[in-house]
């Protein structure tokens, strides 16, 4: 009853403001309170998903912002809400012909919020500094193109910066420091440029900059910055040339990717600065003495306080209409950022299929095609989980029993495991691997089981783990959308695909799960969303619902507030907690160190509130195998196999006498003495004084000295080269016409050659062995080999 009084009394304070409030039907589910907001729905089309901006610390404000462009407000979590984008709210919408097509909230002021309108032709917005208690109207007519982006400054959020629609595949930078009133021309950028506020004290805007307002090279480009003033860009002390892309880091982290052949960008090179953009490093990659492809372009996926996780492109078709990447592949390196030479992780993944476990450092799942060269889009992918920072990778391990309690009977050593889908998978944005920060070891996802990752709907199943990725449960059959609240204490998932009224969740850990039927007319979910900092317990599901007795399409929001499902707050009086490690659960040290969380105890229902400040404590683990990573040019043939000398860019390991004998029959291999081809891992803590075991050595394969760039290459090997072949061919000829010529002069004006050539008929027999080649060139240089002792190349190599 206190919840349908409050709902009337904002219904009829919104009516007395001149706002169209849409009142709610409320439901009330055992300890579940139900807010069910229907919206009319004019658009058509795929994309048909409501945009919710969070825009308070309480997330108690919210707007929701639909495809027909309408804007609707709500100062209850999303239980109730009243329509903004209407003129009695939002003066001048008449001159919006297309409505609003964005809504951006600044980050160091949270009540001001920035709504601009998807017409063409000028830049119309509405701003307002107090969580949309009113509106004020800017447009100006010297924009005449469509706003693709707006950028609040960081601190200051009159200062904004747009970027819209230019000519020969540009934008163009605009910039106004008060809060849009006015507007002035910044910059021209390639559309594949991008902006980007910087982390320094004082932030500065930075840009890839066209170095010619006329040029038609998209990457002609040079990285320069701005301050809040929006003073003249300026260009750094070293500025690279030709950018493609960058990126910003932690703290002043930044890095490029620049052309190094300017006209079609074919080649590209990564250069990284740790001091902002005034020194630079280019960032080297091994080249592999297998055949690879070249790369064709680089991506930073992760990146932290000291280390950066590079993918590098290997091949992906028609990019300008691949817009899932079903045809990207390549291989992710990762370096410390101080360090230039980057190491090979893992080969052949596909395309953003690399998730970082956000609440335990070190742990990393990514999707790999199962052919190691030149897979295609039909060729299986497996998902491997690493717990050591891509030092090695394993398969996922499969629950033991289905969501109906059945056993899988599927075992790693049979090659089966589970398999999850990543970004980019499937159509869904919202279908992918998912965790968050303060959720202690928890994600959730939609897989399979077997050997390869699958697609068909009735092989997708909903899986959860809750001890960072080291055991799952099967939840429910089917495709799932989910979302995690109260600092990982809830979760909740609606069924993805056909109509439903139902959810599912858990508040104690995945111990049990609750079907839920939210007692509303069927809708096909699209996304469940919950405030930013996910430690709420009241959640928004909305998706799309398709009246049939009224031919109406209409979005549905629904508030499902779960608190009263909880038994009280978790208290460490009660006992509600207990020490949790990644440790205890694969009996290795993560990263060198054995962190231990405290962690609300597996079965309790207490929830865990807001502002949780677990105490995590940390202790450094004598180092093991597990805290060396292959060095530069090392790699490992399988997942967790030893290193080997893989690359033709270095000069080579020393040869030892007994590699001779290698043939590709019976190849030969040696061990390198301890610590060489490794390294240890970036931001592992080990001790290794207190190793118990011997440091790790590389492994050689004599016959790889026939794979690498350096070896000297066969001369009929030379002339399979088409660069050789027309050269070589050309001295042949000048040679012979040299030789004739002097013959046909000879014996024209010489007697002494005629009367040579006319005794051609007697031949003489000559001993071969006069011919014999002298051995002591060799002899010396086996002498000079042998002094190398072989019994000691695990010591002195």
């Amino acid at each position: 009853q206190k919840r349908v009084i409050m709902y009337l009394w904002a219904f009829l304070l919104t009516a007395c403001l001149g706002q169209v409030s849409i009142p709610p039907k409320i439901y009330s589910q055992g300890n579940v309170q139900v807010s069910e907001t229907t919206i009319p729905l004019r658009a058509t089309g795929k994309s048909l998903d409501l945009a919710i901006s969070y825009v308070s610390t309480d997330n108690k404000v919210v707007y929701a912002l639909t495809p027909d462009g309408e804007v609707y407000h709500s100062i209850n979590e999303g239980a109730s809400w009243t329509q903004h984008s209407v003129p009695e709210v939002m003066a001048g919408l008449e001159n919006c012909k297309s409505k609003i097509g964005s809504i951006f909230v600044s980050s160091s002021e949270p009540k001001v919020v920035y709504l601009v309108c998807k017409d063409i032709g000028k830049a119309s917005l509405w701003v307002t500094t107090n969580q949309g208690g009113n509106y004020t109207f800017y447009e100006d007519t010297t924009i005449t193109q469509a706003v693709k982006d707006l950028l609040i400054h960081p601190k200051i959020p009159s200062a904004l910066v747009v970027v819209v629609d230019g000519s020969f595949d540009q934008y163009v930078l605009y910039s106004s420091t008060n809060f849009g009133a006015n507007w002035q021309k910044l910059a021209n950028i390639p559309q594949q440029g991008r902006v980007e506020w910087s982390h320094h004290d004082q932030p500065r805007l930075f840009f890839n900059q066209m170095s010619s307002d006329t040029s038609q090279i998209p990457w002609n480009t040079e990285l320069v910055w701005t301050d809040e003033h929006f003073s003249p860009p300026q260009k750094m002390s070293s500025s690279p040339q030709n950018v493609f892309s960058w990126f910003w880091g932690p703290g002043l982290t930044l890095g490029v990717v620049t052309c190094t052949e300017s006209e079609l960008c074919n080649k590209k090179q990564m250069q990284v600065s740790l001091d902002g953009g005034n020194n630079w490093q280019i960032s080297v990659f091994p080249n592999s003495t297998r055949d690879i492809k070249d790369e064709t372009d680089y991506y930073v996926w992760d990146i932290s306080e000291k280390t950066v996780w590079a993918y590098v492109e290997r091949f992906c078709a028609d990019k300008a209409h691949n817009t899932t990447n079903d045809l990207c592949w390549g291989d992710i390196f990762h370096a410390d950022l101080a360090q230039q030479n980057y190491v090979l992780s893992l080969r052949n993944v596909r395309h953003r299929q690399f998730n970082t476990y956000e609440s335990i450092p070190g742990i990393y799942i990514a999707n790999q095609y199962l052919t190691q060269d030149s897979p295609t889009p039909q060729d299986p992918i497996r998902t491997l989980i690493t717990y050591n920072k891509g030092s090695t990778w394993d398969l996922v391990p499969a629950p033991l029993t289905d969501a109906h309690q059945q056993s899988t009977n599927c075992e790693i050593t049979d090659g089966c495991s589970l398999h999850l889908h990543s970004r980019d998978t499937e159509d869904q944005y919202t279908d992918y691997l998912y965790s968050v920060p303060k959720a202690v070891g928890v994600m959730i996802g939609n897989g399979n089981i077997g050997k390869q990752l699958r697609n068909r709907a009735e092989d997708v199943n909903l899986y959860f783990s809750t001890n960072g990725g080291a055991n799952w449960t099967e939840v429910r059959k089917g495709r799932w959308i989910y979302e995690i609240g109260d600092n990982g204490g809830i979760v909740i998932a609606a069924p993805l695909g056909n109509p439903t009224d139902l959810i599912v969740y858990s508040n104690n850990d995945g111990d049990s799960w609750e079907t839920l039927s939210l007692g509303v007319k069927p809708f096909r979910a699209t996304n469940i969303r919950v405030g930013d900092t996910w430690d709420s317990t009241t959640f928004l599901v909305h998706g799309i619902r398709d009246d049939r007795d009224t031919n109406v399409t209409s979005i549905v929001v629904i508030q499902v507030d779960l608190f009263k499902t909880f038994t009280g707050k978790c208290s460490e009086e009660n006992g509600d907690f207990e020490d949790w490690s990644p440790h205890d659960e694969h009996g290795n040290c993560v990263m060198g160190h054995k962190t231990t969380f405290k962690k609300r105890k597996f079965g309790s229902t207490c929830y865990l509130g807001k502002n949780l400040n677990l105490t995590v404590t940390t202790e450094n683990c004598p180092c093991s195998l597990n805290d060396f990573e292959c060095d530069y040019c090392y790699e490992r043939d399988d997942l967790s196999s030893t290193c080997r000398w893989k690359c033709g860019t270095v000069p080579a390991p020393p040869t030892p006498n007994f590699c001779q004998n290698s043939t590709n029959e019976a190849p030969i291999s040696y061990t390198l003495g301890p610590g060489i081809g490794y390294r240890k891992i970036s931001e592992d803590t080990c001790i290794e004084a207190e190793m118990s075991e011997p440091k790790p050595g590389a492994v050689v394969n004599c016959n790889d000295y026939n794979m690498n760039n350096m070896a000297p290459q066969p001369w009929w090997e030379l002339f399979t080269q088409i660069n050789v072949i027309v050269p070589a061919l050309l001295v042949v000829f000048l040679l012979v016409v040299l030789v004739v010529g002097i013959v046909w002069y000879c014996y024209r004006h010489n007697d002494s050659f005629k009367d040579i050539c006319g005794k051609g008929q007697d031949y003489a027999v000559v001993d071969a062995s006069a011919f014999q080649l002298s051995t002591q060139g060799n002899s010396l240089l086996s002498d000079l080999e042998s002094e190398l002792d072989d019994d000691d190349l695990d010591l002195d190599v």
